[in-house]
């Protein structure tokens, strides 16, 4: 692209034409890091956990993005095209939004770093508390790269990018997965979401206070503080976690909220390695004022008689009042992790606890689950919006537990799957077998080959529940993984460790899958985070199947 004050006026020659043939907006944005061209045009950030495309094959330095920092740019986006490492607009003349913050990472075949949910909270986290007035995320949620007869749109060294991706695989470890199953990633999201949402005017108008100014990302002994604030009140941000390090646990910490007059003084507490959150104080919450607290806010829950303001965190929260207190439901960290907030027919919001997604439809709850799926809710439900297939059958402090109960004649449990080692041979298989676009799989040889059956307790999908899906998860080891479907590559799964995920329901719920598997050798030119264990200094199995059956 252009640079300079052509690139400038190529940007403004764009948004004429894009005005001139209707599109109006209040807002156009453009890439902003990189040493881009803004063209006057809202500048929009990005920032990732790890490097893919970097070409190297080792741990690269500790990642910028944890530490709390008035440098907008991050120098690993696009590094492998060796872009500029500065901006090119007056940072004090924009507001600092992100695009393209990692909500996962694209493994690349030379380089396969495994990104968290530890990693996307801890980086979103520290972005709010370095003046981020937007979080936006590339991917949230992976998919599939298209059928075509000539592309499907792969990005590879044989088509003159810097990287090799694999052919269809888009899952992107991203915080929606590639088939719809969520993630860690996603819950930690949430959590700043729901917040953002009820708080984020709030938030948006304070700058960030950051002391010390600069800690370097390998420095694992200085407390990374941050506060947003104006003259009276904010929010202490906290971050002691850095990806692939430890962090020092840090004793009796009085962390200080700051205001013109005296700061307000949490009380002491420990901060462990890994651990970051942020607190507010002099928070008004309606009529009441939250001086101080040792728990992060969550979201307000409008109930029928009155607002509920939900915290979360592992510490004693010590909250502290000016004046009568609001309403507080404090979860523990893990619980919010799981939480989702829905407006039901009866007009009451209500935060609903699960270990899948929950949504509103027509009024009524949806439960994405199994036979046995749990759900916790506050407050309880009442009958007019209790789900038919749910009973209550306790109570868990301020929570109502719920289970879904099933008539065993309606089950579809008993659907299982198998595996074995195909008779077949590479050689006899290439002719069978071909990829997205219908041409023939070229295999090597040295693949292993297994047939996998899937036998349906409900073979007409008719008796089916509604939403129904399996989802296969392999426990493999090898370089990469193919999966086909009646002679056609369905997927591609570059081994990282991690479980490879498949739907059946995606494919129209077939009865027979082939798995070509490529070995992985010791001293093979690739990144893994962790290798497997070796047979003869390769690897080339899978080891289980698991299949889990949902439905809504």
């Amino acid at each position: 692209g252009y640079n300079g004050e052509k690139g400038e006026q190529h940007m403004r020659t764009l948004t004429a034409m894009a005005r001139e043939i209707g599109f109006d907006l209040p807002l156009c944005t453009a890439t902003g890091w990189g040493g881009a061209a803004t063209g006057g045009l809202l500048p929009v950030m990005g920032g990732y956990c790890e490097a893919p495309w970097d070409q190297r094959i080792t741990e690269i330095e500790p990642n910028t993005n944890y530490v709390f920092s008035h440098i907008r740019n991050d120098a690993l986006i696009a590094s492998d095209h060796h872009v500029d490492d500065t901006v090119t607009f007056n940072q004090d003349d924009f507001p600092y939004l992100t695009a393209e913050l990692g909500g996962g990472l694209q493994v690349t075949k030379h380089r396969r770093p495994i990104v968290s949910g530890n990693d996307v909270g801890a980086m979103s986290l520290t972005k709010l508390g370095s003046g981020v007035g937007l979080l936006g995320y590339y991917m949230y949620h992976g998919g599939s790269n298209p059928d075509s007869k000539l592309s499907t749109l792969q990005e590879s060294r044989a088509t003159g990018y810097l990287n090799d991706l694999p052919e269809i695989n888009y899952d992107f470890n991203a915080p929606i997965r590639q088939y719809g199953t969520i993630s860690d990633n996603y819950r930690e999201i949430r959590l700043l979401a729901y917040f953002l949402q009820d708080f984020g005017a709030d938030l948006a108008v304070l700058p960030a206070d950051i002391d010390p100014d600069f800690v370097k990302p390998g420095d694992t002994h200085t407390l990374r503080v941050s506060v947003r604030h104006d003259d009276t009140h904010g929010y202490v941000f906290v971050n002691n976690y850095q990806r692939r390090l430890t962090m020092d646990d840090h004793k009796d910490v009085v962390l200080e909220g700051k205001t013109k007059g005296e700061p307000v003084r949490f009380p002491k507490t420990d901060i462990a390695s890994g651990e970051y959150a942020f607190y507010p104080y002099n928070m008004k919450l309606k009529n009441a004022v939250l001086v101080s607290a040792l728990a992060t806010p969550l979201c307000k829950l409008s109930c029928k008689d009155e607002d509920v303001y939900v915290f979360y965190g592992d510490k004693d929260p010590q909250f502290t009042w000016e004046g009568t207190p609001a309403k507080v439901l404090h979860l523990s960290r893990a619980d919010a992790l799981s939480a989702a907030r829905v407006t039901l027919r009866d007009q009451q919001e209500y935060l609903v606890l699960s270990d899948d997604f929950v949504w509103e439809e027509n009024g009524a709850l949806r439960v994405v689950g199994g036979e046995e799926t749990i759900i916790r809710t506050f407050p309880k439900l009442s009958k007019d919006v209790l789900p038919a297939d749910f009973k209550e059958i306790a109570g868990e402090g301020e929570l109502t537990v719920y289970k879904r109960s099933q008539a065993k004649n309606n089950a579809n449990v008993q659907t299982s799957v198998s595996f074995v080692q195909s008779t077949k041979t590479p050689e006899e298989l290439s002719g069978e077998l071909v990829n997205s676009c219908g041409q023939p799989e070229t295999l090597k040889g040295d693949e292993k080959i297994y047939e996998i059956s899937v036998q349906y307790a409900k073979e007409n999908r008719n008796d089916r529940k509604e939403g129904y899906d399996c989802i296969l998860s392999f426990d493999y080891a090898c370089e990469s993984m193919e999966l086909f479907v009646n002679g056609r590559k369905v997927n591609d799964y570059f081994y990282t460790g991690q479980r490879a995920l498949f739907s059946l329901g995606y494919f129209d719920f077939p009865t027979k899958i082939t798995a070509v598997l490529h070995p992985l050798h010791e001293g093979d030119h690739i990144y893994l985070q962790e290798w497997p264990k070796m047979d003869d200094k390769k690897a080339c199995r899978i080891e289980a199947i698991t299949l889990t059956e949902q439905f809504t």
